[in-house]
């Protein structure tokens, strides 16, 4: 079976740093390794996105409209099925779908919150097919209803590339640097609302 994404205890990084969404608004930490792509390309104002340019490893959150008609159990495989279609992965599959312990996300306490660890084939920036990347998928669903928003984060890494796909120089995320699984337990820890205007 897949072990829990929660298991580990909680480590002390020395390479985590602060990290500014929103203007603020919102914070956490990550690796100083992991750097703004609106300083490259443009992002949506709902969405935040850092990427380790060497290891093509990327963390993504999205303010989203809370969606009503889909129950607490379900919403990670919803947003994971958005996210295959809007990507138009070629296949997906999901590996766990668990709750998130409140000690684990100590800022968002009685909020519903669940995690997904999946894989999908995705060919980056529409490439053909046979240039597809498996790359590994964990989400993060905090369902904020006091402010109508599902706060959706993503953790997405490359498992295998294609050695046609324009990720091919970019090292294997496994190889090196911080390991993915203790960013995201340290992102998802030190994750805080600091101005709930934002939701306005």
């Amino acid at each position: 079976s897949t072990q829990s994404t929660w298991e580990t205890r909680h480590l002390i990084v020395m390479d985590f740093g602060p990290c500014e969404l929103y203007g603020g608004a919102i914070t956490s930490v990550l690796p100083a390794s992991f750097r703004d792509i609106s300083d490259l390309r443009e992002v949506p104002d709902h969405q935040e996105v850092r990427t380790e340019v060497e290891t093509d490893r990327s963390v993504i959150i999205e303010l989203l409209d809370l969606e009503e008609d889909v129950p607490d159990d379900q919403i990670a495989r919803f947003h994971f099925q958005k996210l295959h279609d809007h990507s138009d992965a070629l296949e997906s599959e999901i590996a766990l779908v668990e709750p998130v312990p409140e000690e684990s996300m100590p800022n968002f306490p009685g909020v519903f919150k669940c995690a997904l660890m999946g894989r999908q084939r995705v060919a980056k920036f529409r490439e053909r097919a046979d240039a597809a990347n498996i790359v590994e998928v964990h989400l993060v669903v905090l369902r904020l209803r006091n402010v109508a928003t599902d706060v959706l984060i993503q953790f997405i890494a490359p498992l295998a590339l294609s050695p046609c796909s324009s990720s091919a120089t970019t090292a294997i995320a496994a190889g090196g640097g911080t390991p993915f699984l203790e960013v995201f337990r340290q992102f998802s820890f030190n994750l805080r609302v600091n101005d709930w205007s934002l939701f306005r």
